[in-house]
């Protein structure tokens, strides 16, 4: 029974992604590129920069094909509780701010890998306000580091211009393109603890690298 629940579960979460894209198609011309490059089973890190609220398209387009993804949520987001319920029920982990590293959040997160599935977050770890991309945050190389997962980058343009960050609502035209790139694997330090700042920003700067390229594809 609970195995027909969770498969009934990631139907829906399927559904209701393919229903959001469709959706802003019509005022935002959404264009997706590299979908190809979604690994089909086995633990993956998504990373996305993060300019705009409308960056969960990226979400949806990786959900189509995980319904596994679990999306690291802002405690912002969380403060109200039926968009909390949702996300939670969604597969949502709430990242609660109180340090740069929400321990018990990205300890959740890495059990998700654990099993195979697959996590969402971005690394800047907040909102742009200029539209360019942000120093990182240690959360997600660390998640790669402690799982030996891959991670696939993911660049998300044109909403900033629609849905800055103090822009109230978005306008309702516009262009989005999501451009996915390939999966990569950062080596692991020898001993599993061992992880030192060194790493994190060893990790970090590969992640902009290869946010870097995607955005000359774009």
């Amino acid at each position: 029974m609970e195995k027909k629940r969770g498969s009934l579960a990631k139907t829906i979460r399927q559904l209701f992604a393919r229903f959001i894209i469709w959706l802003a198609k019509i005022p935002y011309h959404v264009r997706i590129e590299g979908k190809e490059n979604i690994p089909s089973q086995g633990p993956v890190i998504l990373v996305s920069n993060h300019t705009s609220g409308l960056d969960f398209l990226s979400v949806c387009v990786w959900r189509i094909k995980r319904p596994d993804l679990h999306p690291l949520v802002a405690d912002a987001i969380m403060s109200n509780p039926f968009v909390a319920k949702l996300f939670i029920r969604g597969g949502g982990i709430p990242i609660y701010k109180t340090k740069d590293l929400s321990i018990p959040s990205f300890l959740t997160a890495l059990r998700c890998l654990k099993k195979g599935e697959s996590v969402c977050l971005g690394p800047e770890g907040e909102m742009t306000w200029d539209g360019e991309l942000q120093e990182l945050k240690p959360g997600a190389a660390w998640l790669a580091l402690k799982s030996g997962a891959p991670i696939c980058p993911t660049l998300v343009r044109g909403v900033y211009d629609i849905w800055p960050r103090w822009a109230k609502y978005p306008r309702l035209n516009g262009r989005i393109d999501i451009v996915i790139g390939k999966p990569f694997s950062i080596d692991p330090p020898k001993e599993r603890d061992g992880l030192d700042d060194a790493l994190i920003q060893k990790c970090n700067q590969r992640i902009i690298d290869e946010l870097c390229v995607l955005k000359g594809k774009s």
